[in-house]
């Protein structure tokens, strides 16, 4: 009897060892999976073309073609962009046409945000995506770092960092306190209000938040909006009828909100600071104006006027045929002076084009592009003129100007929130 009882005290003992030493496993794995880590190298993903010809990576058979890393330390402008497919997709003009040039493995949550720049200060670009997804029963948000040579995984993912109420997250990489290239900041819009990090080699560290914004932010930018030399960061929230403009204040604090003309609006979509009249100020260099557009359907301009501190409005467009959710100014029409490029929204959206000739503002021209969520312009086949990229749910179009005319010249059908650099 003793022995029955023996052997039950052994094999009882043994059970709970068992059970100690998996739950053990479990916990480890989860206290892993909660830290922002580097993964694995590992493999080189394998990768298959599909019927479109864009690569994507995945379980299926090699395509010896798309069987690239992500090649961020060559010259010229690199497009990235996200979408609904939970890829981060890589574009370059190569051989005399555009290329889908690496695209990224399956993410585990939804990607709402990405940005391309040097946030590791070190020459070579990386690529930063937000992921968002459902936890507790509220969007929370993550950090995806590729990194030059990357295959398909993301060199760092970070824990979770906060909650996010808007259906996108804007970011940018650039040099948020003006310490004279010493180091950039990642600059993240994300629900209610903004949050600058640092990357530390390891990890991205918060060094400041900002106040919130009702109704959310919807758009960021930073440059010099008020030609002193340094950055400012410029705020687009839904709720104001302005754009919000913040300077570094020093000691890893941005404050300072700038006085500005109201507008008739109380719905921004997206604010940029931008040379859009091209003229030159006393010392000879150009200057930037505020450029902005929102649910008035209209293209709105303001300046900065030293004398008094204070933002002016200075043009307001007639109504566009619809809300403007893109907006930017380059040259795409190899002149040597900028243009102001506006998209609008829904499925018949158009791009306009307004130039500044003799004290004014005036429309160039309006052409289809199909609707646009997000707009930029930059010189991305190195000719000498900028071409024009519209970010929609139907992809990426670019579209360049020649003869007066504003053409579609490349369609790729994945991926919605573009950024180049």
């Amino acid at each position: 009897m003793k022995k029955i009882q023996y052997l039950r005290l052994i094999v009882f003992v043994g059970i709970v060892v068992i059970a100690l030493v998996f739950i053990g496993m479990n916990v480890a794995k989860a206290q892993e999976k909660s830290k922002g880590k580097p993964p694995d190298k590992g493999k080189p993903p394998k990768v298959t073309c599909n019927n479109n010809g864009i690569c994507e990576a995945g379980e299926l058979d090699d395509c010896a073609d798309c069987q690239n890393s992500a090649a961020l330390n060559t010259e010229g402008i690199q497009i990235v962009t996200v979408g609904d497919e939970k890829r981060v997709y890589q574009i370059k003009y190569e051989d005399g046409t555009y290329q889908n040039t690496w695209v990224s493995h399956l993410t585990d949550a939804d990607l709402k945000g990405v940005c391309i720049g040097d946030i590791e200060n070190d020459g070579v670009k990386e690529i930063i995506a937000a992921s968002k997804s459902k936890k507790r029963g509220k969007d929370r948000w993550k950090l995806l770092l590729y990194k030059n040579g990357s295959w398909g995984e993301p060199f760092y993912t970070s824990p979770f960092l906060g909650i996010s109420t808007m259906f996108k997250i804007s970011l940018q990489i650039a040099d948020a306190d003006n310490d004279m290239g010493n180091g950039n900041e990642l600059i993240a819009g994300m629900g209610k209000h903004i949050e600058i990090y640092r990357w530390t080699g390891n990890e991205f560290m918060m060094v400041w938040a900002s106040r919130e914004f009702i109704g959310g932010v919807y758009y960021i930018d930073v440059g010099d909006a008020d030609n002193d030399g340094e950055n400012e960061i410029l705020i687009t929230a839904i709720s104001t009828q302005s754009p919000i403009i913040l300077k570094y204040l020093g000691n890893d604090t941005w404050g300072d909100e700038q006085s500005i003309d109201p507008v008739d609006i109380n719905c921004l979509d997206v604010t940029r600071p931008r040379d859009s009249d091209n003229i030159m100020d006393e010392f000879g260099n150009y200057d930037n104006e505020v450029i902005a557009g929102g649910c008035n359907s209209k293209l709105m301009v303001w300046k900065y006027n030293k004398d008094i501190s204070h933002y002016e409005s200075v043009f307001i467009s007639d109504t566009l045929d619809h809300f403007t959710q893109g907006i930017d100014a380059g040259n795409i029409d190899n002149d040597e002076k900028n243009e102001v490029i506006v998209g609008t929204a829904g499925d018949e959206g158009l791009i306009y084009v307004f130039k500044y000739t003799n004290g004014e503002y005036f429309l160039v021209g309006s052409w289809f592009a199909g609707g646009c969520d997000s707009l930029l312009v930059g010189n991305l086949d190195n000719d000498p003129e900028d071409e024009v990229v519209v970010g929609r749910s139907t992809g990426i179009k670019i579209f360049d100007y020649s003869e007066g005319e504003l053409n579609l010249t490349f369609h790729f059908p994945c991926g919605k929130y573009p950024d180049i650099k």
